[in-house]
């Protein structure tokens, strides 16, 4: 919604599961300039082709791909030359336990990680930081050192997110933590050849 009220184009929502697309059909569905696509990144590629869309936001997705590099790659072939891809993902392996397992993560990322696998399929990192620092304090003691279950952790995360995210990002939107429980990419696609 936020996208669409800063004017962007075209929006096209990827979405592999069908109890999703149905919610996003019936938030979206009828909103001018938004197309809802039933199937994966690669899917989209190709039905419509290499090169055909300016930018991608993927936002808590590639940790759950079991393949995330073939999954860059096909974002990569699907930006435009010079495109850009914003990526948002979970940070810190030793973070990583039960309610990673139970939400279906594949990974948490290592910055050096992440930067390799960029670089690899064809990415130009502009912005590689660390962000929610607060976030991964509170993260390692429940989940890692008091082994809180998930349900209990999402209540708390609950509060969290209403909270104390928001001033927390706009703290690390001008200083950029050395540590965090998530990772924001901001990387150009060029050509591989």
């Amino acid at each position: 919604t936020l996208l669409l009220a800063r004017g962007v184009g075209t929006l096209v929502l990827t979405e592999p599961d069908p109890r999703l697309v149905a919610g996003l059909r019936a938030t979206f569905g009828a909103r001018e300039g938004v197309e809802v696509f039933e199937g994966t990144l690669e899917g989209y590629l190709e039905k419509r082709g290499p090169g055909s869309v300016d930018s991608i936001l993927s936002s808590n997705v590639l940790e759950h791909i079991v393949d995330d590099q073939a999954c860059l790659l096909a974002m990569h072939a699907l930006l435009r030359p010079g495109g850009t891809l914003a990526l948002y993902v979970p940070a810190r392996p030793e973070l990583y336990g039960e309610h990673d397992r139970e939400v279906g993560h594949q990974r948490r990322y290592r910055r050096s990680e992440l930067r390799k696998k960029l670089v690899a399929t064809g990415f130009e990192v502009r912005t590689l930081e660390y962000r929610n620092l607060v976030g991964a304090i509170g993260w390692l003691v429940m989940s890692r050192i008091l082994g809180q279950k998930p349900g209990l952790i999402r209540s708390g995360v609950r509060f969290y997110d209403r909270v104390v995210f928001p001033v927390c990002r706009a703290i690390e939107d001008v200083v950029a933590p050395p540590y965090g429980q998530n990772l924001l990419a901001i990387a150009r696609s060029v050509d591989r050849t």
